[in-house]
């Protein structure tokens, strides 16, 4: 990787909102592995799979239920109706579970696009006279406000502006250090990120498969049971990452808070970069998106309390 390379990263992470477009498109690539394989033959061989065990247990819980009512002399008919019409709703639920999982996965996506507001989870930053923050406007483009795409156009304006060769590099030493330290801390934070949402998308995928024994247990205590809980969790997990992407907005925002109050260019060019990028700079844009990835490890935990699993 080139010096020039390693500056433009830094700024696109700092400035183009790096982190946020880049977990987007993780979770978006998440969302459409997870609805392939739920709409996919392999999760509906599993379930029915496991749907006629589930079933078999479901059949035991309900003459057991009968048998504990009748050696405690409880047992009347009346409370017979209500445990058969309790037995009659778990099978509905166990033989329509395919056709419900696939729909709780489908409203999770559609709750996540609708906070990712189907475009972009990060906007343009603002400066403090209101007006968006242009990067690089020698480079030919339609939206300043973004960074340009890392082709040959914008790789021949970054070498004539930063030198190319030891001296170019030598030039601009300092700004690289503090630009690697930036990538540095980016890849971790990616790394973080991608793992929540990662293990976020096999939580779903898991919480699928074992579905039909925890419908099993829709028979004990009806909404009060262990089985409405499970199902109350894995429609937490399926809007987990619509939490993860509100956390980013709100980080993002942020983030613009402190860029109006701190930093009043208008523009970012080859010219001012290296005195922009300075380190109270760079505490500004990272501190809200490191705390971002931080609350997003307990995003799971906001689902589980909205869903009340």
């Amino acid at each position: 990787m080139s010096y020039q390379k390693s500056i433009y990263d830094a700024v696109s992470f700092l400035f183009g909102g790096g982190l946020a477009n880049d977990l987007q498109e993780w979770m978006n690539d998440l969302f459409t592995t997870i609805l392939a394989i739920v709409d996919g033959g392999l999760v509906t061989s599993v379930l029915a799979a496991l749907s006629a065990v589930a079933c078999s247990l479901l059949i035991l819980y309900f003459f057991m239920d009968l048998m504990d009512q009748a050696k405690r002399d409880m047992f009347s008919f009346e409370k017979m109706i209500i445990a058969f019409i309790k037995f009659l709703a778990a099978v509905v639920v166990l033989i329509c579970l395919p056709d419900l999982i696939k729909y709780l996965v489908q409203i999770g996506h559609a709750v996540y696009q609708f906070a990712a507001n189907d475009d972009t989870i990060s906007g343009a930053l603002v400066s403090g006279n209101g007006n968006a923050i242009s990067l690089f406007p020698d480079v030919a483009r339609e939206d300043m406000a973004t960074m340009p795409p890392w082709d040959n156009n914008t790789q021949d304006a970054f070498t004539d502006a930063l030198g190319k060769g030891v001296t170019g590099f030598l030039g601009h030493v300092g700004l690289w250090v503090e630009c690697m330290i930036i990538n540095l801390i980016g890849m971790i934070m990616r790394i973080v990120g991608f793992f929540l949402c990662a293990s976020n998308a096999l939580w779903v995928l898991v919480r699928a498969t074992f579905s039909p024994f925890a419908v099993v247990q829709l028979f004990e205590d009806g909404s009060r049971s262990s089985g409405m809980r499970y199902l109350k969790g894995f429609a937490a997990d399926c809007i987990t990452m619509a939490v993860y992407v509100v956390i980013l907005l709100a980080a993002s925002a942020v983030t613009n808070g402190l860029v109006q109050n701190y930093i009043e260019v208008s523009e970012i060019t080859f010219e001012n970069m290296e005195t922009i990028i300075d380190w109270s700079t760079t505490a500004i844009l990272l501190v809200p998106q490191l705390v971002a990835v931080g609350a997003m490890g307990g995003g799971g935990k906001v689902a589980h309390d909205i869903m009340g699993a």
